[in-house]
């Protein structure tokens, strides 16, 4: 079974990039996008999930079966708690 990289703000230019190259290197790749966002310009295959991050029951079930991450933007506020991560 192939690995399983999380992707939140994957749909935008960088993160489908990255995502793009997650595809082409033979992994699978998951993406966690609001809701109306257009993911049409993804790679086929690839898994979307319409959440908000901000949404933690949502988050949790989105992140489940996952093996890695990439929080894209590299840096979240949400609340008063910041956040940044890098490849994993």
């Amino acid at each position: 079974m192939n690995q399983v990289t999380i992707v939140t703000g994957g749909a935008g230019f960088i993160g489908s990039h990255l995502v793009r190259q997650l595809i082409e290197s033979g992994q699978s790749a998951r993406v966690i996008e609001l809701p109306g966002t257009d993911v049409e310009h993804l790679p086929a295959g690839v898994e979307v999930i319409f959440a908000d991050i901000r949404d933690r029951d949502a988050l949790g079930r989105a992140f489940l079966g996952g093996d890695g991450f990439i929080i894209w933007p590299p840096i979240l506020t949400c609340g008063r708690v910041t956040v940044a991560n890098s490849m994993r």
